[in-house]
């Protein structure tokens, strides 16, 4: 009896955390650059001196955040279903249209 409880138990257990299995982790990596450029000029008489210093810096930020998958195939959008139209309203609209015509054939 004691084996019969414990497997219902952890079955109730796994059925329970299952959707909690489900979320996924996702993650966004973004670098930054930033590239500072110095220059330096050196003049004397003669001669005409030209040092170029270039750094650069990398920042990597990282993002993380949890996507409930199951929470996601609910929210898709249901399509709206047209009205279809009753016979009393197609006669009406037939009617009509033949007024119509029947006025146009008039002027």
């Amino acid at each position: 009896m004691k084996n019969y409880c414990q497997k219902k138990a952890r079955k109730e257990h796994e059925r329970r955390t299952r959707t909690r299995r489900t979320r996924i982790r996702a993650t966004t990596t973004t670098l930054a650059t930033t590239t500072t450029t110095t220059t330096t000029t050196t003049t004397t008489t003669t001669t005409t001196t030209t040092i170029t210093t270039t750094t650069t810096e990398t920042a990597k930020t990282t993002t993380t955040r949890e996507i409930d998958i199951n929470k996601t195939k609910k929210e898709k959008k249901k399509k709206k279903k047209t009205k279809k139209k009753t016979k009393k309203e197609r006669k009406e609209n037939e009617e009509a249209i033949t007024e119509l015509l029947a006025d146009n054939d008039a002027i």
